[in-house]
């Protein structure tokens, strides 16, 4: 690459603004990279899912043009907080370390102006994943160009945000005291948990153009499987 320019993740939003040598009607290509949703500790079950990647060429609208630039926070396993670029909160448990939900990835994306109005590309982020999920509630991977991803069982598992809307939270919510959510813009949805009894939390959504939704939790007397979160979607 030749005038090559790397963002790194740092928790806030960041500036690129097109050099005098780029004038009005004038290219350059970006390459975006959603992150992953947080894992689970164990090598035994299904880990969050990947970010999505999105490659574009964006067209120069006005001298010195500015654009800001996100670039999203990882999911982590065991973790109630939403992240920066808008990764779901994982789904708690009384006990934090008894298997919480694992966040979502953030999106990452390129916005012409300052703020997030605008957007010009976005790669979604992943879904967090949950302990002890079957293969068919797995966290959904990041959108690049579309729709995120999502698990085969909607009972247990987060829907995927679309090009329309957020990702629907995962249907089999029973017990749960703190609910799953569905995605919002640029948001994912929250994991199912409950803090009165130890659980395994659902995922966090990751976050996307749309966010994808948060997956279900399950105790010992549920009943319903738990469930990764939706994976959000990307836009260009």
């Amino acid at each position: 690459f030749t005038n090559c320019k790397r963002f790194n993740y740092y928790g806030a939003a960041q500036t690129f603004t097109a050099p005098s040598d780029l004038p009005i009607g004038s290219t350059f290509t970006v390459e975006v990279w959603g992150a992953g949703g947080g894992g689970v500790v164990s090598t035994t079950y299904p880990g969050g899912g990947a970010g999505g990647y999105v490659k574009s060429t964006v067209t120069i609208q006005s001298p010195n043009e500015v654009f800001n630039v996100v670039v999203g926070e990882r999911g982590e396993a065991r973790d109630t907080a939403s992240g920066y670029g808008g990764g779901g909160a994982g789904g708690p448990s009384l006990t934090l370390t008894n298997n919480a939900g694992s966040s979502g990835g953030g999106l990452s994306g390129l916005f012409a102006g300052s703020g997030t109005t605008t957007p010009v590309v976005i790669a979604g982020g992943g879904g967090g994943a949950s302990w002890g999920i079957n293969t068919d509630s797995v966290g959904g991977g990041g959108g690049g160009v579309g729709s995120g991803g999502q698990g085969t069982n909607a009972v247990t598992s987060g829907r995927a945000g679309t090009l329309l809307g957020g990702g629907a939270a995962a249907t089999g919510t029973a017990q749960c005291t703190v609910t799953s959510t569905a995605g919002t813009q640029y948001q994912g949805g929250r994991g199912c948990g409950t803090l009165v009894a130890n659980t395994e939390g659902g995922g966090g959504g990751g976050g996307g153009w749309y966010g994808g939704g948060g997956g279900n939790h399950q105790t010992s007397t549920s009943g319903v499987q738990n469930g990764g979160g939706g994976g959000g979607s990307g836009y260009i």
